[in-house]
């Protein structure tokens, strides 16, 4: 498979490697170019000590602990090997972690007239509709207005959380980290209206897997609010505290009518995690 996996690394500098910068240290480490270590840096998927690390020259003294998750094979924009269901209007994709929507996967698919629906953050796997034509798109975009797609998300979750639930807020922009923009919750009434409900699919120790359940479908939504919850989602490098791993968010089921025959059609990706 063609798609690439995510792999994660856990190294303690030793005393020797004292001056090394870490991007040095992680190319010889994982075997990677520096553009690969980039890009882990990029998505904030390094940690030095339990923190999030972006910086490349970042100098290392020994004894850190360096933590995160890297792709470990070349990640193809669009894989024709992912697609779960095609015909000849639309077509049903299983997006990797570490490819964007708006630009790699976009970019990818418009040279044949093709466009996507909606979106899934870079770190978010699972089911995305692509369109063929325009008349189909606007056709999916309509059934989404109409909140007539219904979408399935499983995620793994910090602690214990209650056995379901509906939350209503307002969401905004806020603070960037590293760059990259952070929404949050906010009375500002001129904010977006955010929903989602949730239910819980199995406890452990110190998690919960969840199926999340979006309502509306603002940016970093289902993200923003288990974190709002308190029971950020684990490997949100955003949101979480402690981020570690991959972002375990995957978007598992699509329900919708057939824009063209109106029958109730549905796909499912198997979670990863």
């Amino acid at each position: 498979m063609t798609s690439g996996s995510s792999n994660n690394f856990n190294f303690v500098v030793p005393p020797e490697k004292r001056g090394v910068s870490l991007d040095d240290f992680l190319a010889e480490k994982l075997s990677l170019s520096k553009k690969g270590v980039k890009k882990i840096l990029d998505q904030s998927a390094c940690q030095i000590n339990g923190k999030v690390e972006r910086m490349a020259k970042r100098p290392l003294f020994g004894g850190e602990v360096i933590s995160g998750f890297f792709i470990s094979e070349k990640m193809i924009p669009f894989d024709s090997e992912r697609i779960i269901h095609e015909e000849e209007n639309f077509l049903v994709y299983d997006k990797p972690i570490g490819v964007t929507s708006d630009q790699e996967l976009l970019q990818a698919i418009a040279p044949k007239g093709w466009s996507l629906i909606h979106r899934l953050d870079r770190e978010t796997s699972g089911l995305l509709l692509i369109a063929k034509n325009e008349v189909t798109r606007q056709q999916f975009l309509h059934l989404f207005e109409e909140k007539k797609v219904q979408k399935q998300y499983v995620a793994i979750v910090e602690g214990d959380l209650e056995k379901e639930g509906h939350l209503v807020t307002r969401i905004r922009e806020g603070k960037t980290l590293g760059g990259r923009p952070r929404f949050q919750v906010t009375q500002d009434e001129n904010a977006l209206i955010a929903e989602t409900d949730w239910e819980i699919l199995k406890r452990e120790k110190t998690k919960t897997r969840v199926a999340l359940y979006p309502i509306t479908g603002r940016t970093h939504q289902l993200r923003v609010h288990m974190a709002f919850l308190g029971h950020p989602i684990l490997g949100d490098t955003l949101y979480h505290p402690n981020p570690s791993g991959r972002l375990l968010l995957h978007a598992e089921h699509l329900i919708f009518p057939h824009p063209t025959t109106g029958k109730e059609t549905s796909f499912t990706s198997r979670c990863p995690f």
